[in-house]
């Protein structure tokens, strides 16, 4: 009889990092500063490190992760016509789980740091009410 003893694949948890292996087609979202959203696909481009932003819900088939090089990525993560938007407020990005798991490898000593002010401000926040449970 022959067993199967496949490894329990890593589960992300909250503030997490995570370094890209390849290029990964994954989905955005133009946040506004009204009601409503937009969505568009695009690549994370290999050696891009991502943060975890929340924990997966159970069952979960994506993860909500933002790049460190946040504001570096929007000019080219993001369709011009969202970002040039009157009431454009960043963007958000979401990964499969699977390709999350295949085409990257957690950084677990990563600190997490962003390009932007605005981007680390906001994670700061998050934190104040969300402290990690590595």
């Amino acid at each position: 009889m022959v067993r199967n003893h496949q490894a329990k694949a890593h589960r992300p948890k909250f503030g997490e990092v995570y370094l890209t292996l390849q290029d990964i087609k994954v989905l955005g979202v133009s946040l506004f500063k009204a009601a409503g959203s937009g969505g568009f696909k695009c690549v994370l481009p290999k050696g891009t490190r991502v943060v975890i932003m929340h924990k997966p819900m159970r069952g979960a088939s994506a993860v909500s992760v933002r790049p460190l090089n946040y504001a570096q990525l929007e000019q080219c993560l993001v369709p011009e016509a969202e970002r040039t938007a009157p009431l454009y407020n960043g963007y958000g990005i979401t990964i499969y789980l699977t390709d999350l798991a295949r085409h990257s490898r957690r950084e677990p000593r990563a600190e997490v740091v962003f390009d932007s002010a605005e981007a680390q401000n906001a994670w700061q926040l998050i934190l104040k009410h969300n402290p990690p449970t590595y």
